[in-house]
This record gives C-alpha cells, sequence and structure tokens, in this order.
C-alpha cells in the first residue's frame, strides 16, 4: 500500500482589498465554501505583512473572490512585486465534511511508496 498524503490546496492571491471585510481575489477557482476559515501567507514584498498568518471564515462571493472577516483598512496596501520570488496565499484550515471535495491532491511523490 503506498503512503499518500493530502493537503489542502494552496490559492495564489492576486489581491487584496484595504476595507471593513477584506474582498481577496486568487488566481484561480478557489472552490471554498462561505464559512469555510483560510490562512494568509504574505512575503514580505507584497505589502500588508500585517495580514500573514491571520485566519478568518470566509464569505464567497464568486469563483475567485471572497470576503475574509479580517479589517483590513490601516494594513499597508496589497502590491504584486515584479519579480516574484514568493507568492502571497491562502489554505483553507477548515471544512464543512459533508461538502469536502478538495483533499484529491497527493502531496507525496508519486514514485515514493
Amino acid at each position: 500500500m503506498a503512503n499518500t498524503l493530502f493537503v489542502p490546496a494552496r490559492k495564489i492571491i492576486s489581491d487584496i482589498t484595504n476595507a471593513v471585510r477584506a474582498v481577496v481575489t486568487v488566481t484561480e477557482p478557489h472552490d471554498y465554501i462561505s464559512g469555510e476559515y483560510v490562512r494568509i501567507h504574505m512575503a514580505p514584498e507584497h505589502g500588508m505583512i500585517q495580514i500573514s498568518q491571520k485566519y478568518a471564515p470566509i464569505e464567497v462571493i464568486d469563483d475567485v473572490s471572497f470576503y475574509i472577516n479580517i479589517d483590513t483598512r490601516t494594513f499597508e496596501p496589497f502590491i504584486l512585486p515584479v519579480p516574484q520570488y514568493q507568492y502571497a496565499q491562502c489554505i483553507a484550515i477548515g471544512s464543512i465534511n459533508e461538502l469536502l471535495q478538495g483533499a484529491v491532491h497527493n502531496s507525496l511523490n508519486p514514485f515514493f511508496t
């Protein structure tokens, strides 16, 4: 039997607004659901370092955007540096089990058994 390890998919952030409830936009469909919690990982070159390692429930807007229940009005603005050496990311840290469909990526080397 092969060893498997499934992890939540990381989504690359392309924008975060400065707002009472920040809007997070990612580069591809996120498959998140309202009520799920996500954690933000922010590299310093993206600005808005104050949000790094914070987590909160979300409310889905569309397939690439969601509100996160974090007040970012006093945070530095989010920027996309050129070139990017690290990416700002969000990772789901909670799930609603009846709707869980995202654990489909084996994070181990496919030749590792």
